[in-house]
């Protein structure tokens, strides 16, 4: 009985491996191929005050931040989103400030919604949804500080 050299049972073995790889890796390719990746932002809304807000806000011609304010910390107002994910009960006062903060510090609607996504993380989806969304950031933005001072006529 002879024993094959050492080289040749190396190189047979080499050989079946490098021929067989590519076998390995079209069954790896199937399967990952039968993954499916299902990323659902859903959410079911019951009650969302700040939509009905923010629309106000967006088609309202003359906005007096400071009246109303006062308006709401007067008769204590409240605004409630609630869905099957978030709660969120706010004071009115408060997410007016807010929104007239974000108006005064972002000059463009995509900061502005950075702004109020970091601010109030559980109205993202909301934000993303509204389709006046654009208007609203520029109905706020004129009628903040900084807005109105980009109104201005430049002075030479």
């Amino acid at each position: 009985m002879q024993v094959p050299h050492k080289k040749g049972l190396y190189f047979t073995v080499v050989v079946m491996l490098v021929f067989n790889m590519p076998s390995f890796a079209q069954l790896f390719h199937q399967q990952l191929e039968e993954v499916i990746i299902i990323n659902s932002q859903t959410e079911t809304v019951r009650a969302n005050s700040f939509s009905q807000l923010n629309k106000y806000l967006a088609i309202s011609p003359e906005i007096n931040f400071s009246k109303e304010i006062k308006r709401a910390k007067s008769k204590e107002e409240v605004l409630v989103f609630q869905s099957d994910k978030n709660l969120l009960v706010l004071k009115k006062s408060t997410y007016l400030k807010l929104i007239r903060r974000a108006g005064n510090r972002n000059e463009d609607v995509y900061t502005f919604y950075l702004f109020l996504i970091e601010e109030l993380p559980e109205l993202q989806i909301q934000f993303k949804k509204d389709d006046y969304f654009e208007e609203f950031y520029t109905n706020v933005r004129s009628h903040t500080f900084y807005g109105k001072l980009e109104t201005l006529p430049e002075v030479l």
